[in-house]
């Protein structure tokens, strides 16, 4: 989501994709907003419009930084951060709830992730970290 030229109904089709694979048993998805890789055409076409700045350390750490969610910057002319945000945690909230509601099984596998640690999607890892989290916090 949010490569430059998207509009909201592009990231309408994006989220009606993600709840489609949701009900068709797709176990793990992860919406991730555009970033420019060096060496590519919109990465090249950012940098002439004085979007992207010098390479430094900084640029290539928040390369990492998509997968946890702390990066605050979009590359879309029709939408800003926040609102691509929005959408991309609603997008993984509406897979993993239609995923749950269609295959009930998953809440129990989900239980039994809980007792054994051994998670099968992202959510299920989130929710074991947060749990050990807990426990940790707990014993002390």
């Amino acid at each position: 989501m949010g490569f430059p030229h998207e509009t909201r109904s592009d990231i309408f089709q994006t989220l009606a994709f993600v709840a489609r694979t949701a009900l068709t048993g797709i176990n793990d998805i992860n919406v991730f907003l555009f970033t420019p890789y060096p060496g590519s055409e919109l990465f090249k076409k950012l940098q002439e419009e004085g979007k992207i700045g010098k390479l430094d350390d900084a640029y290539f750490d928040s390369l990492f930084a998509q997968s946890n969610m702390t990066v605050r910057k979009s590359y879309c002319s029709a939408l800003g951060w926040w609102e691509l945000f929005t959408y991309r945690v609603f997008g993984m909230m509406m897979f993993y709830i239609l995923g749950y509601f269609r295959y009930p099984r998953r809440i129990m596998r989900l239980a039994r992730c809980l007792l054994m640690g051994q998670p099968q999607n992202i959510l299920e890892r989130r929710i074991v970290d947060f749990a050990r989290l807990l426990w940790k916090t707990k014993t002390r």
